[in-house]
């Protein structure tokens, strides 16, 4: 079965850096477990978390979880590396943080040149990657969807139209 073919409809968000919750996480009856990599790790705990990061993923998914979903930092912010550690690991889909379409394709090129399977969920966070949305969701097989990221206070879409709380 694929990824396609499997509800989505609760993310269980667990630090990578964090072996423990993501042990438990798997109990939790959540249909897609997200491993973090993005903000919630260190930018000084990021090597260690990359030399576990598919052990994790391999785990979940021998426990039994359906999806296993990896969010890795921006990519020209280590993300790249983190995808390349992660996708060692049976990979469902990476959640690729502000995604424009210049940073889906870096991706996806990535992830075919590690003959992974691994789908891509972009996260729309940026007024760029908004605009984009319909180039972004058309950039590939690979796409399995599009997730919002842009509520946060003071977040780039909000500062784009200079919305005020």
């Amino acid at each position: 079965m694929s990824i396609l073919e499997r509800p989505m409809r609760s993310l269980f968000y667990v630090p990578g850096n964090k072996p423990d919750w993501i042990r438990k996480a798997r109990s939790r009856g959540a249909d897609s477990i997200v491993i973090d990599l993005e903000d919630s790790v260190p930018t000084a705990e990021a090597d260690t978390v990359r030399d576990t990061i598919a052990g994790s993923v391999r785990a979940c998914k021998e426990a039994g979880q359906p999806l296993v979903l990896v969010r890795p930092r921006e990519l020209h912010r280590g993300g790249l590396e983190d995808i390349a550690a992660a996708a060692n690991g049976p990979v469902d889909a990476f959640m690729i943080p502000k995604s424009t379409l210049d940073v889906v394709r870096m991706a996806d090129r990535l992830l075919t040149d590690l003959q992974s399977t691994a789908g891509i969920l972009p996260i729309l966070e940026t007024p760029e990657g908004i605009v984009d949305s319909l180039a972004i969701v058309r950039a590939g097989p690979r796409i399995i969807g599009i997730f919002g990221g842009g509520g946060a206070k003071d977040g780039d879409p909000h500062r784009f139209i200079g919305f005020e709380w």
